[in-house]
Protein backbone atom coordinates (compact mmCIF):
# COMPACT_ATOMS: atom_id res chain seq x y z
CA UNK A 1 0.00 0.00 0.00
CA UNK A 2 1.11 3.55 -0.85
CA UNK A 3 -0.33 6.89 0.32
CA UNK A 4 -0.33 6.32 3.45
CA UNK A 5 -1.00 9.33 6.23
CA UNK A 6 -1.50 9.98 9.81
CA UNK A 7 -3.19 12.60 11.51
CA UNK A 8 -1.41 15.15 13.78
CA UNK A 9 -2.25 14.34 17.62
CA UNK A 10 -2.28 15.26 20.79
CA UNK A 11 -2.31 14.62 24.36
CA UNK A 12 -1.51 16.66 27.78
CA UNK A 13 1.25 15.19 29.70
CA UNK A 14 -0.25 12.62 32.40
CA UNK A 15 -3.13 11.67 30.44
CA UNK A 16 -3.62 8.91 27.99
CA UNK A 17 -1.97 9.05 24.14
CA UNK A 18 -4.61 9.76 21.64
CA UNK A 19 -2.60 8.92 18.44
CA UNK A 20 -3.83 10.32 15.03
CA UNK A 21 -5.99 8.23 12.34
CA UNK A 22 -4.03 6.78 9.22
CA UNK A 23 -5.03 7.10 5.92
CA UNK A 24 -4.38 4.81 2.92
CA UNK A 25 -5.09 6.70 -0.88
CA UNK A 26 -4.81 3.61 -2.82
CA UNK A 27 -7.81 1.45 -1.60
CA UNK A 28 -9.90 0.27 -4.29
CA UNK A 29 -13.80 1.09 -4.48
CA UNK A 30 -15.16 0.09 -1.35
CA UNK A 31 -12.50 -2.47 0.32
CA UNK A 32 -12.15 -1.90 4.09
CA UNK A 33 -8.65 -1.56 4.73
CA UNK A 34 -6.96 -0.14 8.65
CA UNK A 35 -4.74 0.57 10.70
CA UNK A 36 -4.11 1.75 14.15
CA UNK A 37 -1.46 4.25 15.13
CA UNK A 38 1.23 4.05 17.94
CA UNK A 39 3.10 7.01 19.69
CA UNK A 40 6.48 6.53 19.21
CA UNK A 41 7.55 7.79 22.85
CA UNK A 42 10.57 7.73 24.61
CA UNK A 43 11.49 9.11 28.01
CA UNK A 44 9.59 8.76 31.02
CA UNK A 45 9.49 11.08 34.06
CA UNK A 46 9.92 10.05 37.72
CA UNK A 47 6.52 8.93 37.59
CA UNK A 48 6.57 7.00 34.85
CA UNK A 49 4.65 9.40 32.32
CA UNK A 50 6.24 10.02 28.49
CA UNK A 51 7.90 13.18 29.15
CA UNK A 52 6.43 16.49 27.28
CA UNK A 53 7.97 17.20 23.75
CA UNK A 54 7.04 15.91 20.17
CA UNK A 55 7.08 12.31 18.84
CA UNK A 56 6.61 10.40 15.28
CA UNK A 57 3.49 8.06 15.12
CA UNK A 58 3.63 4.41 13.36
CA UNK A 59 1.22 2.75 11.96
CA UNK A 60 2.87 -1.30 11.50
CA UNK A 61 -0.12 -3.27 10.25
CA UNK A 62 -3.42 -3.51 8.59
CA UNK A 63 -6.86 -4.74 9.71
CA UNK A 64 -10.20 -4.77 7.98
CA UNK A 65 -12.36 -7.02 5.83
CA UNK A 66 -10.10 -6.65 3.09
CA UNK A 67 -6.59 -6.23 4.20
CA UNK A 68 -5.76 -9.57 3.04
CA UNK A 69 -5.91 -8.01 -0.63
CA UNK A 70 -3.24 -5.57 0.37
CA UNK A 71 0.29 -5.64 1.19
CA UNK A 72 1.89 -3.00 4.11
CA UNK A 73 5.19 -2.23 4.94
CA UNK A 74 4.52 -0.10 7.47
CA UNK A 75 4.61 3.87 7.99
CA UNK A 76 6.28 6.52 9.97
CA UNK A 77 5.40 9.75 10.23
CA UNK A 78 7.20 13.23 10.88
CA UNK A 79 7.47 14.30 14.70
CA UNK A 80 3.64 15.41 14.21
CA UNK A 81 2.46 13.94 18.05
CA UNK A 82 2.64 15.98 20.66
CA UNK A 83 2.54 15.68 24.36
CA UNK A 84 1.78 19.16 25.83
CA UNK A 85 2.87 20.31 29.18
CA UNK A 86 0.52 19.58 32.44
CA UNK A 87 -1.12 23.24 33.78
CA UNK A 88 -0.36 24.15 36.60
CA UNK A 89 -1.24 26.30 39.35
CA UNK A 90 0.71 27.04 42.20
CA UNK A 91 -1.06 27.58 45.49
CA UNK A 92 1.27 29.26 48.54
CA UNK A 93 1.20 28.75 52.32
CA UNK A 94 2.41 31.88 54.35
CA UNK A 95 5.26 31.15 57.13
CA UNK A 96 4.48 33.21 60.67
CA UNK A 97 7.97 35.55 61.77
CA UNK A 98 8.95 37.52 64.93
CA UNK A 99 9.46 40.80 64.21
CA UNK A 100 12.99 41.67 62.02
CA UNK A 101 11.91 45.26 61.25
CA UNK A 102 12.30 44.16 57.61
CA UNK A 103 9.79 43.06 54.92
CA UNK A 104 10.65 39.65 53.76
CA UNK A 105 8.15 36.54 53.70
CA UNK A 106 8.84 33.12 53.49
CA UNK A 107 5.95 31.35 52.03
CA UNK A 108 6.00 27.34 50.31
CA UNK A 109 4.53 26.80 47.40
CA UNK A 110 2.83 23.65 46.28
CA UNK A 111 0.02 22.25 43.68
CA UNK A 112 -2.70 19.76 43.34
CA UNK A 113 -2.06 19.47 39.18
CA UNK A 114 1.60 17.56 40.62
CA UNK A 115 1.35 13.94 39.41
CA UNK A 116 2.38 11.61 42.48
CA UNK A 117 6.03 10.91 42.04
CA UNK A 118 7.40 14.00 40.08
CA UNK A 119 9.82 15.95 41.25
CA UNK A 120 8.98 19.71 41.01
CA UNK A 121 9.78 22.14 43.08
CA UNK A 122 8.89 26.17 43.65
CA UNK A 123 11.38 28.98 43.62
CA UNK A 124 9.56 32.23 44.32
CA UNK A 125 9.85 35.74 46.31
CA UNK A 126 7.62 37.05 49.33
CA UNK A 127 7.21 39.92 50.74
CA UNK A 128 4.74 41.04 53.35
CA UNK A 129 2.96 44.78 52.73
CA UNK A 130 4.73 46.49 55.43
CA UNK A 131 7.08 45.51 58.19
CA UNK A 132 4.82 46.03 60.63
CA UNK A 133 3.31 43.57 63.53
CA UNK A 134 -0.06 41.94 62.77
CA UNK A 135 -1.67 38.85 62.14
CA UNK A 136 -3.16 37.52 58.99
CA UNK A 137 -1.24 39.73 56.88
CA UNK A 138 -0.91 40.07 53.03
CA UNK A 139 1.98 37.95 51.71
CA UNK A 140 2.67 38.79 47.75
CA UNK A 141 4.57 36.32 46.33
CA UNK A 142 5.66 36.72 42.71
CA UNK A 143 8.67 35.65 40.47
CA UNK A 144 7.30 31.96 40.85
CA UNK A 145 9.58 29.54 38.62
CA UNK A 146 9.68 25.68 38.66
CA UNK A 147 12.80 23.14 39.01
CA UNK A 148 13.73 19.76 39.35
CA UNK A 149 13.86 16.76 36.96
CA UNK A 150 10.48 16.69 35.60
CA UNK A 151 9.78 20.70 35.74
CA UNK A 152 9.30 20.27 31.95
CA UNK A 153 6.36 18.54 32.05
CA UNK A 154 4.28 21.45 33.49
CA UNK A 155 3.57 24.84 32.34
CA UNK A 156 2.52 27.72 35.36
CA UNK A 157 -1.01 29.07 35.37
CA UNK A 158 0.61 31.89 36.48
CA UNK A 159 3.79 33.70 37.82
CA UNK A 160 2.26 35.67 41.00
CA UNK A 161 -0.23 34.32 44.18
CA UNK A 162 -1.08 35.51 47.42
CA UNK A 163 -0.93 34.07 50.78
CA UNK A 164 -1.15 35.45 54.60
CA UNK A 165 1.21 34.94 57.73
CA UNK A 166 1.51 36.53 60.90
CA UNK A 167 4.40 39.30 62.18
CA UNK A 168 4.93 38.54 65.65
CA UNK A 169 6.06 40.94 68.47
CA UNK A 170 9.96 40.43 68.88
CA UNK A 171 11.22 40.46 72.93
CA UNK A 172 13.10 43.48 74.34
CA UNK A 173 13.77 43.92 77.60
CA UNK A 174 14.02 46.85 79.57
CA UNK A 175 16.34 46.38 82.29
CA UNK A 176 17.04 49.76 84.98
CA UNK A 177 20.86 50.43 85.94
CA UNK A 178 21.72 50.01 89.87
CA UNK A 179 21.84 53.83 92.06
CA UNK A 180 23.90 54.47 94.96
CA UNK A 181 22.94 57.30 96.76
CA UNK A 182 24.20 58.79 100.17
CA UNK A 183 21.85 59.63 102.80
CA UNK A 184 20.80 63.04 102.95
CA UNK A 185 17.16 63.13 103.86
CA UNK A 186 15.29 63.88 100.95
CA UNK A 187 13.39 61.15 99.44
CA UNK A 188 14.91 59.47 96.26
CA UNK A 189 13.64 59.89 92.78
CA UNK A 190 13.26 58.78 89.34
CA UNK A 191 16.13 56.59 88.25
CA UNK A 192 19.84 55.68 86.82
CA UNK A 193 18.71 54.70 83.38
CA UNK A 194 17.47 51.53 81.38
CA UNK A 195 19.35 49.43 79.07
CA UNK A 196 18.15 47.82 76.16
CA UNK A 197 17.84 44.19 74.67
CA UNK A 198 16.37 43.02 71.81
CA UNK A 199 16.44 45.70 69.20
CA UNK A 200 16.60 44.24 65.78
CA UNK A 201 17.48 46.05 62.00
CA UNK A 202 19.20 48.44 64.07
CA UNK A 203 16.49 50.47 65.55
CA UNK A 204 16.92 52.08 69.13
CA UNK A 205 14.95 53.16 71.69
CA UNK A 206 13.42 55.96 69.49
CA UNK A 207 10.59 53.59 68.13
CA UNK A 208 8.98 53.21 71.31
CA UNK A 209 6.05 54.92 72.34
CA UNK A 210 5.07 56.34 76.08
CA UNK A 211 7.76 57.63 77.97
CA UNK A 212 10.10 56.05 80.72
CA UNK A 213 8.67 56.33 84.02
CA UNK A 214 9.78 54.42 87.28
CA UNK A 215 8.21 53.12 90.29
CA UNK A 216 8.81 50.80 92.73
CA UNK A 217 10.13 50.89 97.07
CA UNK A 218 12.58 53.37 95.74
CA UNK A 219 10.51 56.13 94.81
CA UNK A 220 10.21 58.13 97.89
CA UNK A 221 13.09 56.10 99.77
CA UNK A 222 14.80 58.30 102.39
CA UNK A 223 16.63 56.03 104.89
CA UNK A 224 19.77 53.62 104.36
CA UNK A 225 18.56 50.57 102.83
CA UNK A 226 18.25 48.88 99.27
CA UNK A 227 15.33 49.40 97.36
CA UNK A 228 13.97 48.11 93.86
CA UNK A 229 13.72 50.39 90.58
CA UNK A 230 11.03 49.45 88.60
CA UNK A 231 11.15 50.80 84.51
CA UNK A 232 7.64 51.44 83.25
CA UNK A 233 5.71 53.55 80.82
CA UNK A 234 7.15 52.33 77.44
CA UNK A 235 4.92 50.57 74.86
CA UNK A 236 5.49 49.23 71.57
CA UNK A 237 3.28 48.08 68.70
CA UNK A 238 6.57 45.37 67.08
CA UNK A 239 8.22 44.79 70.56
CA UNK A 240 7.42 42.42 73.32
CA UNK A 241 8.32 45.00 76.38
CA UNK A 242 9.03 43.16 79.56
CA UNK A 243 10.81 44.81 82.53
CA UNK A 244 13.91 44.01 85.03
CA UNK A 245 14.15 45.99 87.96
CA UNK A 246 17.55 47.41 89.36
CA UNK A 247 18.14 48.31 92.93
CA UNK A 248 19.08 51.02 94.96
CA UNK A 249 21.46 51.22 97.83
CA UNK A 250 21.32 54.26 100.26
CA UNK A 251 24.59 54.49 102.62
CA UNK A 252 24.97 56.12 105.75
CA UNK A 253 27.27 59.27 105.34
CA UNK A 254 30.03 58.13 107.64
CA UNK A 255 30.64 54.74 105.82
CA UNK A 256 31.22 56.88 102.17
CA UNK A 257 34.11 58.97 104.00
CA UNK A 258 35.64 56.14 105.87
CA UNK A 259 36.15 54.81 102.17
CA UNK A 260 37.00 58.16 100.77
CA UNK A 261 39.93 58.46 103.64
CA UNK A 262 40.84 55.28 103.32
CA UNK A 263 41.51 55.86 99.75
CA UNK A 264 43.41 59.21 100.30
CA UNK A 265 45.80 57.21 102.83
CA UNK A 266 46.76 55.05 99.62
CA UNK A 267 47.27 57.77 97.96
CA UNK A 268 48.33 60.99 99.67
CA UNK A 269 50.64 61.82 102.36
CA UNK A 270 48.62 63.86 104.56
CA UNK A 271 50.36 66.66 106.40
CA UNK A 272 48.18 67.52 108.91
CA UNK A 273 46.95 64.37 110.84
CA UNK A 274 42.98 63.95 111.67
CA UNK A 275 43.11 64.09 115.35
CA UNK A 276 42.21 60.20 116.02
CA UNK A 277 44.45 58.04 113.58
CA UNK A 278 43.01 55.02 111.44
CA UNK A 279 39.67 56.79 111.86
CA UNK A 280 37.58 58.96 109.34
CA UNK A 281 34.73 62.05 110.94
CA UNK A 282 33.55 64.60 109.06
CA UNK A 283 35.40 66.21 112.02
CA UNK A 284 38.73 64.04 110.72
CA UNK A 285 38.43 64.94 107.41
CA UNK A 286 37.80 68.74 107.83
CA UNK A 287 41.08 68.50 109.66
CA UNK A 288 43.38 67.35 106.92
CA UNK A 289 43.86 70.25 105.19
CA UNK A 290 46.95 70.12 103.26
CA UNK A 291 47.31 66.98 101.13
CA UNK A 292 50.66 66.50 99.14
CA UNK A 293 50.49 63.84 96.24
CA UNK A 294 53.42 61.29 96.34
CA UNK A 295 53.59 61.27 92.85
CA UNK A 296 54.82 64.62 92.30
CA UNK A 297 57.72 64.33 94.51
CA UNK A 298 57.32 67.12 96.55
Amino acid sequence: MTGTAIASGTSSYGSALNPGAVSFWNVVGTDVVTSTAAVDTGATSTSGNYVAGTYTQTASAIDGADASNYSFGGFTSAANYTITARSLTAAYTGTNKFYDATTAATATGSSNDIIAGDAVTFSQTAAFADKNVATGKTVSVSGIALSGADAANYSLTGTTATTTADINPAALTVTAKDDHKIYSGVGYSGGNGVTYDGFVGGETSAVLGGALTYGGTSQGAVHTGTYGIDPQGLTSGNYDVSFVGGVLTIVRSQTILIDIYAALMSTKEILSIPPTAGSATLANLAATTLIKDKTEGK
